[in-house]
């Protein structure tokens, strides 16, 4: 976990690879087996919410103080409320 959003945008953009194909909806990965777990280590009480779209199931990745949303690409208001529900509670 970054200790600021500067470093978390940092890490981020320096990390992250993109491959542009002209459908962005496409190029998310589903397959969340290679994927580390969360775990905080700067606040180890820290909930995290991880939402993955196009019903990407993130429980996996959530153990500890986590919670994971799916939500569709073209998410309703629905699913923006139970993204709030779930960073609240």
């Amino acid at each position: 976990m970054s200790s600021t959003f500067a470093k978390f945008d940092n890490d981020l953009t320096t990390r992250m690879n993109y491959d542009e194909d002209g459908n962005d909806e496409t190029t998310g990965e589903k397959d969340t087996a290679g994927l580390p777990v969360l775990t905080p280590m700067l606040a180890p009480s820290a909930k995290i919410v991880a939402v993955g779209f196009n019903d990407t199931d993130l429980t996996g990745i959530v153990k500890m103080n986590g919670t994971a949303v799916s939500v569709p690409y073209a998410f309703s208001t629905d699913d923006v409320q139970s993204v709030v529900q779930a960073v609240l509670s």
